[in-house]
């Protein structure tokens, strides 16, 4: 059916109507652009904010990179103390946070928590997390600490356009906010699971160093006020505050040498010095240092020190004779040098000033820790920093940041004048130590934003200069052109040649399998998981200081040493009883109550930063715990435990394609020493990678019985629940008594466990049925496993595939089984 077209009556076309034709024009009005009538500075505003916006979320979602690739968990080793604690306040209250007495930690010692730790990075995740919970939003505050740091450092961003438009103008705070967002320098130690004190410090850093430069600028007693509280808030989060309350002091003294004193100065310092120090003795951790501690004396003269120009200010009013005045002053001057060298002295002498620790030393000298403090140079982030590592985690920075130095000082001011003095000495001390980079990374960016700012401002304002010149068509352009170049702001280079640099850096990728197959080694957590729920609850586990948080938070067991090196005596005993033979090393565990060592070894996997590495490679660093080793002589290297817990089982184990077994791929050699027997230590679990090794103490694992009637019938055994002794010294501490019998009840008698069948044929506790040893056929049904949720199927964890020794040794009536008949 065809459709035919309507014409219109009278040959008159279809038009819309009037009332609609204005009705749309209307609304088009309405909504244009146009009529919101935006001036310039408005739409300034407009793209200064939205551009923080987008660098807000930028600094966010960057860091979430190990969440969205992987999962939601805590990071590296001393932040799982810092999420433990965090847990323990928001479950138990901050009163009872602050007179927690840990009894997990430095066994037999203890350590009271509230007075050995700088609480603000726990007191604001429990704050955010208390805060979230009242807007009914149901999160744990697991989720809470593994998101601050990417929150802090958001935040940081903000704070760093505000310090860049502060010291110089708003497309340097604009610049520094984009280069703190994404710069590698601060990426690092702000990324997602990073619940570290660094997270919130850095933004509490620059906050005190934005307001305190604010609060020079105007005189203002309120921003002196608040940089006073900023700084609170940065003692209470990280011991690295030293930094301020020595920079800010230098700087207040260059500016009276520099003759730039003033009143805003005297306000400023003051508030911030008086309030400051006040508030931060209310730190348990920090207390009177601030007054009694050599490394904050400099603080306290400079702070004496104005009062001393206030007062020459007022009596050279009073006077208004300039050479009475030059000869008060030099009276003053000299009495009052006497009277500080005097006080100094005699404080020092007496104890009541604390000299300067040897952290603060090896910042100084760098040669300092190696010498003096070898725990502290043994720490991997504690080395000098190579020239790598600057290129990596600054990248451009580096070739913008003699530039910006170049633009500071073309025009010198009092905030110019901190921020060169912040980044010369950040920069020295990120030389001195690897992880300060992270202190100087705020000021690399916020110089170097002056650079970028400062160098398109000028070439903007040459291009317009030439284009009017161009524009006049006069003759005298040449000198018009001069003459102009004189009303511009600054029209130096740092740069006078045009040219492009290019940095390539390759990027790191996650191994891969044979096969193509991304390799994710999951073994810590693994042996924490099997600690956790195959140990009793009261063990004690001896390892390197490096894994103690982790062992106390994941493992939920005591250990002997962790990262808190705060006892270097104690410390020194596990290194020697690491360093030592089996017997002597022995003797040492037993004085410390220790039912379980950790070792890490990655023999197996090419993991070449383990234990191993720690004492034989790093040896110069424990010389000082083990005094008597011969780091170069193998033949008694091999007899050590360290050696005999890592390579123990090892050369019976094929690790490489074409390689004999017994190779070590950390090291690249193969081991000489295959068959290496333990005499007071047994295996008890090795993860299936073998990254981390667990032994128990007490020489063979045995299955010993009551001996009820000597005709009893064991056939019918239910369950058995195995107890290891070391010794019958070990029998008091039990909380049941052995049963009286004879010891002809199976002395040394052998006998078989007939309900247990055997998992291999070659069959130990650990490490059996995984991809190194091959599958196990024979199961066992009615042995607990090692409850252990991460590990996979086909793994000596699985409840068909693990299984104890296949028999057992009666060594005496001393030594029993608990049994249920049936």
């Amino acid at each position: 059916m065809a459709v035919t077209k309507t014409e219109p009556i009278n040959g008159s076309t279809n038009k819309p109507s009037s009332s609609s034709v204005s009705m749309k024009s209307d609304l088009m009005s309405t909504l244009s652009l146009k009529s919101l009538k935006l001036k310039t500075k408005q739409q300034e505003l407009l793209i200064r904010v939205s551009i923080l916006c987008l660098v807000y979320v930028l600094a966010f979602i960057t860091r979430l990179f190990s969440v969205l690739r992987y999962e939601s968990m805590i990071h590296e080793f001393d932040p799982y103390f810092n999420y433990r604690t965090t847990l323990f306040l928001t479950e138990k209250g901050f009163y009872e946070f602050w007179n927690w007495f840990d009894s997990e930690s430095w066994y037999p010692l203890g350590r009271i928590i509230g007075g050995t730790l700088y609480p603000g990075l726990m007191v604001t995740a429990a704050i955010m997390y208390w805060g979230l919970r009242f807007l009914r939003f149901a999160v744990h505050i697991r989720e809470v600490c593994v998101l601050t740091a990417p929150f802090f450092a958001s935040n940081t961003t903000l704070v760093a356009y505000f310090f860049g438009k502060e010291i110089w103008d708003t497309g340097a705070g604009l610049v520094a906010a984009v280069l703190i967002a994404i710069c590698p320098g601060y990426i690092s130690r702000s990324v997602a699971g990073s619940y570290d004190n660094e997270g919130v410090a850095i933004f509490a850093l620059l906050l005190t160093f934005y307001l305190f430069v604010k609060a020079v600028n105007t005189g203002s007693l309120a921003w002196g006020l608040g940089s006073a509280l900023g700084y609170f808030y940065m003692v209470s989060a990280w011991g690295g505050y030293v930094f301020i309350i020595n920079l800010i002091p230098l700087y207040v003294l260059v500016l009276l040498i520099t003759g730039r004193y003033s009143m805003r100065l005297y306000v400023a310092y003051n508030s911030m010095y008086v309030l400051g120090m006040l508030l931060a003795m209310q730190i348990r951790f920090v207390g009177f240092q601030h007054v009694q501690s050599g490394e904050h004396m400099a603080a306290m003269g400079v702070f004496f020190l104005m009062q001393g120009f206030y007062f020459l200010g007022w009596v050279k009013h009073l006077l208004g004779d300039k050479k009475k005045f030059e000869a008060l002053l030099r009276i003053i001057v000299t009495c009052a040098v006497g009277v500080g060298a005097i006080a100094l002295g005699v404080g020092t002498a007496s104890g009541y000033i604390s000299p300067w620790t040897g952290r603060f030393y090896s910042l100084l000298d760098p040669t300092y820790a190696k010498d003096h403090i070898p725990i502290i140079a043994s720490v991997s982030e504690h080395q000098p920093t190579a020239w790598s590592s600057f290129m990596f985690d600054f990248h451009i920075l580096l070739f913008l940041f003699p530039a910006g130095l170049y633009f500071c000082f073309k025009r010198l001011s009092d905030a110019t004048i901190f921020i060169v003095m912040y980044g010369l000495t950040s920069m020295y001390f990120a030389g001195v130590m690897v992880r300060l980079i992270l202190v100087a990374t705020p000021a690399v960016c916020l110089i170097s934003a002056i650079a970028v700012s400062a160098t398109i401002k000028n070439l903007t304002t040459l291009l317009r200069t030439k284009s009017k010149v161009s524009q006049t068509g006069t003759t005298k352009g040449a000198s018009g052109g001069k003459g102009s170049s004189k009303a511009l702001p600054d029209q130096s280079q740092p740069f006078q040649r045009n040219g492009s640099y290019c940095i390539a850096f390759r990027c790191f990728l996650p191994a891969q399998g044979a096969h193509g197959n991304r390799v994710i080694f999951d073994d810590y957590r693994e042996a924490y998981y099997w600690l956790r729920q195959n140990t009793p609850a009261d063990a004690k586990v001896m390892s390197w200081w490096d894994y103690g948080y982790q062992i106390t938070a994941m493992g939920n067991r005591t250990v002997i040493v962790d990262n808190n090196t705060w006892n270097n005596t104690h410390i020194a005993t596990v290194g020697r009883a690491m360093s030592s033979y089996e017997d002597e090393a022995y003797e040492i565990m037993r004085s410390l109550d220790v039912n379980y060592v950790l070792v890490v070894f990655g023999g197996v996997t090419g993991y070449s930063s383990d234990d191993i590495k720690q004492v034989f490679v790093d040896g110069e660093n424990w010389r000082w715990s083990i005094p008597f080793l011969p780091i170069e002589t193998a033949k008694i290297v091999r007899f050590l435990v360290e050696y005999k817990l890592s390579y123990y089982r090892f050369g019976e184990l094929v690790t490489e394609y074409g390689k004999p077994p017994g190779y070590d791929r950390a090291r690249g050699v193969e081991i000489g020493n295959k068959d290496i027997k333990l005499e007071h230590l047994e295996e008890a679990f090795t993860t299936s990678n073998w990254i981390v090794r667990i032994y128990k103490i007490g020489g063979v694992s045995i299955a010993l019985i009551y001996c009820l009637d000597q005709g009893s019938d064991f056939r019918n055994v239910q369950w058995i629940h195995v107890l290891d002794f070391v010794s019958s010294d070990n029998l008091s501490s039990h909380p049941t008594p052995p049963p009286s019998h004879t010891n002809t009840c199976f002395q040394q008698q052998k006998f078989k466990l007939d309900h247990i069948q055997q998992s291999c044929s070659n069959s130990t506790i650990t490490a059996e049925g995984n991809k190194y040893y091959g599958e196990c056929h024979e199961k066992s049904i009615r042995f607990l496993k090692p409850a252990n949720k991460e590990a996979s199927l086909g793994r000596e964890t699985d409840s068909e595939r693990w299984a104890p020794p296949p028999q057992g040794y009666a060594l005496g009536c001393f030594w029993w089984a608990e049994i249920a008949f049936v």
